[in-house]
């Protein structure tokens, strides 16, 4: 193999790193979700409301008399998503296809990630593979519920396979390819209408002020003439809008303006819509980290780096632009939401849209962060070649004093430095990695997301420090590989490691079956509890009963496979009022707590419910048995009954 075949950067040519490149994406992505938690269903996941829709799509019987499934059968944005999962489930089986699509999401916004970074910003093999690293794992911030780029704690919900698409539609307008920016924005629209389509109206007009404002600023190909250029994203912008256009048309609501505010903001998403309830600590932590944003965008524009293409200025303007709309879109979503509601501005739920802008600050801090990694470098062989390496007068021969002198002899020797360097980062890596096995349940953090991604930083310095030696860089990267390999086999018992078989098991959290989700022991009492009498009721209660629950347990739905009459987390798109409605009717006015907590209000309120109210709710909605706290004082016959819930018969007293 001739020396052109390498790469100057890490001994690997071009084609032999990008396949372990990727690999190592794809692989980290799967570990990622294992740490951060994957399920098909859990307490409080989306999939209480998406799963029954996905189950209706493959049998149509299912649910029959289930008002939500009902109402959600037509066709949406939801059920889109759902003939996908269906469509991958008829081949590999549910479980498997929620797991491989939500795995497949989180490796697409990595690879996306490492080839915009790559070919976009012409950042290096560092820069490249930290921005991929990263971008799957960090999360600075929680303002308006952004917490990362990638969203998987939950599991795979629309938004997760919406993201890649909308960071692909972004990445075209960077390129100047305004017309394929709409057809990925129209892509990802079908599966999370607002995000895809805000992404996509924002990188167009973001294009089309930079053709205006500063059109000697490069982004992409400069061939043609400004009309041309005027035509295409025109033609991005057609694409889009047909698609927005049909959204728009098929959920249209004559609801009025404060009451879905009321409903959507006030009852249901707080955390998404209320910046006044974002709290003081997630504003500060947005702000610092804003503020580090405009630093390595500043240090990253003022860089030193080769920019052939000339293009660094117009990428610097186009995320600036990006971040002025991204402003102005934010103080859109307290002014017509908290001061003047109109719907229309509210349903955009303008602070689900900033992380567009972490993503650009990941791309950004990795470009910056590998070009000051040859200058550590530098300085760190500059300094073994001091004079100080040398014997000196009036220095001992024998230790301590010596000790040092001789040490630094042996290190500067044929790169013995920069080896060292790999070892002792590689070692980091590995206690890290250990760290978020072992030490999860004494931090008693759900998703450490700090530490796993200074693991991420750390593998990066692994695999491309040492650039010169060839051998060192192909080890690198496949330390990471095989310890996951070695990790899978542990876990599968391959690897006779008990008590680290027992630790994984208790802290990797991959529940894709429901009978693993009923079976986990991290479970609250409460769900044991409810999962307990779900199993009760779909082995003895009529296929075709209506059962009340309490408002947090839709996912009775799915393991008992019985209809509800309503639930908090399951509610109708384009039409809240009646899922409001019946919200009221079973579990009373609704107090002044927002959001989950007045979800709790509602838990207290029907562990209070009288024989009269459920009598009235029963002939209102046909409802025949009811879920029902163990205190609750009832004169209606007891079925089953659990340490915290019993089941009852709605007969007429």
């Amino acid at each position: 193999m001739t020396s052109s075949e390498h790469d100057t950067q890490g001994g690997l040519s071009e084609r032999r790193f990008l396949v372990l490149a990727l690999l190592n994406l794809v692989l980290l992505s799967g570990l990622s979700i294992a740490v951060q938690g994957h399920h098909l269903i859990n307490e409080g996941s989306n999939q209480i409301s998406q799963l029954p829709i996905v189950l209706r799509t493959l049998d149509p019987g299912y649910l029959a008399h289930d008002w939500y499934v009902n109402q959600m059968g037509g066709f949406s944005a939801r059920k889109v998503f759902a003939l996908l999962v269906a469509g991958f489930a008829q081949i590999t089986g549910l479980a498997a296809a929620y797991l491989i699509l939500n795995w497949a999401s989180v490796a697409a916004v990595g690879i996306v990630t490492f080839f915009v970074t790559r070919h976009v910003f012409g950042g290096d093999r560092i820069a490249c593979l930290m921005a991929g690293l990263l971008v799957v794992v960090l999360s600075p911030f929680t303002l308006g519920n952004v917490q990362s780029v990638v969203n998987i704690y939950n599991g795979l919900v629309p938004e997760s396979l919406a993201k890649p698409l909308i960071l692909a539609a972004v990445a075209c307008a960077l390129c100047g390819r305004p017309v394929l920016c709409g057809m990925f924005a129209a892509l990802a629209a079908l599966f999370q209408p607002l995000v895809g389509t805000v992404a996509g109206v924002l990188s167009l007009v973001t294009l089309l002020l930079m053709e205006f404002a500063r059109p000697s600023e490069r982004i992409g190909p400069r061939d043609g003439t400004r009309r041309g250029r005027l035509l295409r994203i025109a033609a991005g912008a057609g694409l889009l809008a047909m698609v927005a256009f049909f959204w728009a048309v098929t959920h249209q609501s004559d609801v009025s303006d404060e009451l879905f505010v009321q409903i959507v903001a006030y009852v249901r998403n707080p955390h998404h819509f209320l910046p006044s309830t974002f709290g003081t600590a997630n504003y500060l932590k947005a702000a610092i980290f804003l503020l580090g944003s405009i630093l390595v965008l500043h240090l990253w524009r003022r860089s030193r780096a080769p920019d052939p293409a000339g293009q660094r200025r117009g990428l610097c303007l186009f995320m600036v632009v990006y971040a002025v709309l991204l402003l102005g879109l934010c103080v859109a979503g307290y002014v017509f939401v908290e001061l003047r509601p109109v719907k229309e501005i509210a349903a955009l739920q303008a602070f689900r849209h900033l992380f567009v802008w972490l993503w650009f600050t990941i791309i950004v801090l990795s470009l910056v962060t590998a070009e000051l990694l040859p200058r550590f470098s530098g300085i760190v062989r500059a300094r073994n070649r001091r004079p100080l390496l040398t014997r000196s007068k009036g220095v001992s021969p024998f230790p301590p004093a010596a000790a040092g002198v001789y040490a630094r002899r042996w290190i500067d020797r044929d790169g013995r430095a920069e080896k060292l360097v790999i070892l002792v980062a590689g070692a980091l890596l590995l206690l890290l990695l250990g760290g978020l096995v072992l030490g999860a349940r004494r931090w008693s953090l759900s998703v450490p997301y700090d530490e796993f991604a200074l693991a991420g930083v750390v593998g990066v310095v692994v695999l491309m420090f040492a650039a010169r030696s060839r051998r060192v860089s192909r080890a690198g990267l496949w330390v990471i590989p095989a310890f996951l390999v070695a990790g899978v086999m542990t876990v599968h018992g391959l690897i006779p490691l008990a008590p680290l078989q027992r630790l994984l098991n208790e802290t990797v959290r991959v529940n894709v079956t429901l009978e693993q989700v009923a079976a986990d022991p991290r479970n609250s009492p409460e769900f044991r509890s409810l999962v307990e009498l779900s199993a009760f009721a779909k082995d003895r209660l009529p296929a075709d009963a209506i059962v009340l629950t309490p408002p947090d347990f839709g996912s009775f739905r799915v393991f008992a496979e019985r209809a509800i009459v309503v639930d908090f987390k399951s509610w109708v798109f384009h039409d809240p009022v009646a899922w409001f409605e019946r919200l009221t009717d079973v579990y009373g006015p609704l107090g002044h707590s927002l959001g989950f907590r007045l979800r709790d209000d509602l838990n207290r309120a029907y562990a209070d419910i009288t024989d009269r109210r459920l009598s009235k709710v029963a002939e209102r909605y046909g409802a025949r048995f009811a879920v029902l706290d163990r205190s609750t004082d009832s004169e209606f016959p007891v079925l089953f009954e659990t340490d915290r819930h019993k089941l009852v018969r709605l007969d007429r007293l």
